[in-house]
């Protein structure tokens, strides 16, 4: 932009693809605001197939030394399958702190998200009472309404996150075994 001489414009990515559904006539039409959208990030999905494999990983090695059990013991090879173990789990807990990071920025996401909807509420009753005097009862519904929504949206997200976190997961995981 500076060498052609253009202005620098600021353009939010995300919202970028969100916006792209408007270049669609048809869905210009159908939707209506306010909307809520869902975005999954690439690192978020990575996070989780990761952990997801780890997991699948660690369970397959725990059923490997409970089916060879008998062997186990006449060999004396407890201490290794021990080890064994303990290494598979090792790596499944780093798995699950990287994904638990992944995940502690979702919550902050919609953390964020809920608070500006709160604080949009607390403006809309200010203004319900300066500009329209609205009574107290009026305001009372408008914050108690929104807290209800809000909250909602947050378990809605926390819940959807964590299922579709975990399914793509498994899925990748299950991709690769029948592949």
């Amino acid at each position: 932009a500076w060498l052609s001489g253009k202005p620098i414009v600021g353009v939010n990515h995300l919202e970028g693809h969100l916006a792209s559904a408007w270049l669609n006539a048809e869905n210009r039409k159908r939707w209506k605001f306010p909307l809520l959208a869902l975005v999954v990030s690439r690192p978020v999905r990575r996070a989780s197939t990761w952990f997801a494999s780890a997991e699948s990983a660690q369970t397959g090695y725990l059923a490997d030394a409970i089916t060879n059990n008998s062997a186990i013991k006449s060999f004396a090879g407890g201490a290794y399958e021990r080890k064994r173990f303990a290494k598979v789990t090792q790596h499944t807990l780093r798995q699950l702190q990287a994904f638990a990071k992944v995940h502690k920025m979702q919550m902050n996401v919609l953390g964020t998200t809920s608070r500006v909807i709160s604080a949009m509420s607390l403006t809309v009753a200010v203004i319900s009472v300066m500009a329209f005097n609205a009574d107290i009862g009026t305001v009372f519904l408008i914050l108690s309404y929104t807290a209800n929504i809000v909250e909602q949206l947050f378990q809605f997200g926390n819940n959807s996150l964590r299922n579709y976190n975990r399914a793509f997961g498994d899925a990748a995981d299950m991709v690769a075994v029948l592949a």
